[in-house]
């Protein structure tokens, strides 16, 4: 079986002097972007991967069991001779549910004199999930500004030259950052990549922000994918295997490799491309305040309960009937639940 630790078995001894940067680096720095290092590290800190994960073994500040293959990741990396001494920094992380942001980052000082900023993909959080969708009726939601302001600090304290990734949300937050930083620092714009990250508004990919960079942005979507998938993208889209089915297809971890690429499909998945565009084509239809109401009234059923995790829903799910008759209009009860049902079967698949 091929996959990121088959990699790092084969590769981990080969520097970067004599294999440059590849496709597959990137979500293994994705996948370290996951991890919560709060406890020891802050956007002045510089340690090797190596110290990172000494101080993680450490402190034991391991998180739940969305992070576990990450973890195992960082010990693989800190042991191998390719990875170990590449420097993290610029560490960064914001979970605010009162302006409905979660974001995070962190920069890695790559050897070969480049850098990799990474941003994190949504955690297991309704925070997270929340702001993904606002991106249904916001033209901007707080974590891209935050990753644009974060993309051009970079630039501004190094003059390397910056490779920019990310997974799920994270690869949204990727492409804003580089469509939108300045246009002088888009010449110092190695490649940006979107590992299964959702698209963007429409209109971005008509703006000339959007055309300076187009060549320089790819797409990873599994042929299953839902969340890269979700609303629009005109960047290059390649259409990848995995070891698993279905929504599980999402982590990055089960992405088949074949050397320093990852294995190709020809073509996404019909049946999930058409239950994701019935997602896309109900909000598009919907005015924008509607959108919002719709959105919005999902998000505060899970607040008013207290749910934290999609795994808490079938809990409360009988209390849904009268909290929609005295919240929402009869209209906007149809749209509701049908929205609402799209959304649990996604989040189902996704538990």
């Amino acid at each position: 079986m091929q996959d990121l630790f088959f990699y790092l078995n084969w590769r981990g001894d080969i520097s970067f002097y004599n294999a440059p940067f590849n496709a597959v680096d990137n979500i293994l720095f994705c996948g370290l972007a996951y991890l919560k290092l709060d406890d020891f590290f802050n956007d002045s800190s510089i340690l090797t991967i190596e110290e990172v994960y000494k101080h993680y073994r450490t402190r034991k500040i391991k998180g739940s069991a969305f992070y576990k293959k990450s973890e195992k990741l960082l010990e693989a990396v800190a042991k191998s001779n390719r990875f170990k001494n590449v420097k993290v920094a610029r560490y960064k992380r914001i979970n605010d549910e009162k302006i409905e942001k979660q974001f995070g980052a962190m920069t890695f000082l790559l050897p070969d004199n480049t850098l990799l900023v990474t941003f994190s993909g949504t955690d297991d959080t309704v925070v997270g999930w929340k702001e993904d969708f606002n991106l249904s009726y916001l033209s901007v939601i707080p974590a891209q500004l935050e990753a644009k302001k974060y993309l051009e600090e970079t630039f501004r304290v190094s003059k390397k030259n910056i490779f920019v990734a990310g997974h799920s949300k994270g690869g949204n937050l990727a492409m804003y950052a580089a469509i939108f930083c300045e246009d002088a620092f888009k010449e110092r714009i190695i490649k940006v990549y979107n590992n299964d990250g959702p698209g963007l508004k429409e209109e971005v990919f008509k703006t000339t922000s959007f055309l300076k960079i187009k060549e320089k942005i790819i797409t990873y979507l599994p042929k299953f994918s839902i969340v890269g998938y979700l609303f629009y993208n005109e960047t290059t889209i390649q259409f990848i295997e995995s070891y698993e089915y279905g929504i599980l297809e999402h982590d990055l971890f089960s992405w088949k490799i074949a050397g320093t690429e990852f294995v190709r499909v020809a073509n996404f998945d019909l049946l999930t491309k058409h239950f994701v565009d019935q997602l896309n084509q109900k909000l598009k239809k919907m005015p924008k305040e509607k959108q919002k109401k719709i959105i919005q009234s999902i998000f505060a059923f899970f607040d008013i309960f207290h749910i934290k995790s999609f795994e808490e829903i079938n809990e409360v799910f009988t209390k849904l009937p009268n909290f929609i008759k005295t919240t929402l209009s009869f209209d906007e009860e149809q749209d509701f639940f049908q929205v609402f049902a799209i959304l649990m079967q996604i989040f189902k698949l996704l538990s």
